[in-house]
């Protein structure tokens, strides 16, 4: 089966470099189709060298599994522009932050099957040929939508080696939330503050990232999810401990001044919030403040 990985970014790469080890059929699709060659330091320490196989994206008809390590905001518009590229026998992969695109991806391509995937893989890419492998993480499939002739095992065989360790759901919704309430609680404050993740344990963090456990936990009760703001804030700061040293995509977006992903992580859970009559003021804070970052340098 033939793997299209859209972009280079971070993710991308990885996913590229795995492909390359795993010796699997793979192409990267980016615009231009230029050739990249890419250093790549693991996890380790460990250095080698690649040259990517590139394609355009007239090539995105030529594959079985499309996966999509885009920024969440990104993913509609190239549905969008690239619908009539995409048949229905292909698989689609969502992998990004954030939540929301499901459900725009299903109304533009009801036929297709469709994952949606999370990982902890920690990966930074300082520069277009340089990609460092900054932790090996998890992750996590689950199914959205299966047609009748899709090769259910040999999809899951492949994306289980390209990112292990993995866990399939049969509904992923609540693996999906727990990346949002992380990412809700880090990336902002990181992001705010200039700080990497580890700066997050220090007591002046602490007290609001445990209030906005309470107020996340809240709205996932609402939705019916089962877990509390302890077990929450316990699994964020997991995440904080064992990235410490990383900096989170939202602090390296705002400081290349680039648009975050804040509409899908705090914005997301505000909007849900709203539908549940609930009031949401530490998201709200938080969203309306990267809000304000961006709009000083993306005018």
């Amino acid at each position: 089966m033939k793997i299209s990985i859209i972009g280079n970014g971070a993710i991308g790469n990885l996913l590229a470099f795995n492909c390359q080890q795993l010796k699997l059929d793979y192409q990267v699709i980016t615009r231009g189709g230029l050739p990249i060659e890419l250093e790549v330091t693991d996890n380790i320490g460990h250095q080698q060298r690649l040259s990517l196989p590139v394609s355009t994206l007239k090539s995105l008809s030529n594959s079985d599994i499309i996966i999509l390590p885009l920024k969440a905001y990104q993913i509609a518009g190239f549905i969008e522009q690239h619908q009539s590229l995409i048949h229905a026998q292909q698989t689609l992969v969502l992998l990004h932050n954030g939540m929301g695109t499901i459900e725009t991806v299903q109304q533009l391509l009801p036929h297709n099957s469709l994952i949606a995937a999370t990982t902890s893989y920690g990966a930074f890419k300082p520069n277009n040929n340089t990609l460092q492998i900054k932790g090996i993480g998890e992750s996590h499939f689950g199914w959205i939508n299966q047609t009748k002739d899709c090769p259910t095992q040999i999809v899951e065989t492949l994306l289980s080696a390209l990112l292990p360790p993995t866990s399939w759901h049969q509904d992923i919704r609540l693996a999906l939330w727990l990346k949002l309430a992380v990412n809700a609680a880090i990336n902002p404050l990181t992001a705010l503050y200039n700080v990497p993740n580890g700066a997050l344990s220090g007591s002046e963090f602490q007290t609001q990232i445990s209030n906005l456990c309470e107020e996340i936990s809240r709205l996932m009760s609402c939705l019916g999810f089962t877990l509390g703001s302890v077990e929450l804030l316990h699994k964020i700061n997991k995440v904080i401990k064992d990235t410490a040293d990383n900096f989170s995509s939202m602090n390296r977006d705002v400081h290349a001044k680039r648009r975050t992903e804040i509409d899908f992580i705090n914005g997301y859970l505000v909007l849900q919030a709203k539908k549940c009559g609930l009031e949401c003021p530490i998201n709200l804070n938080l969203f309306n403040k990267i809000k304000a970052l961006e709009t000083k340098y993306l005018q």
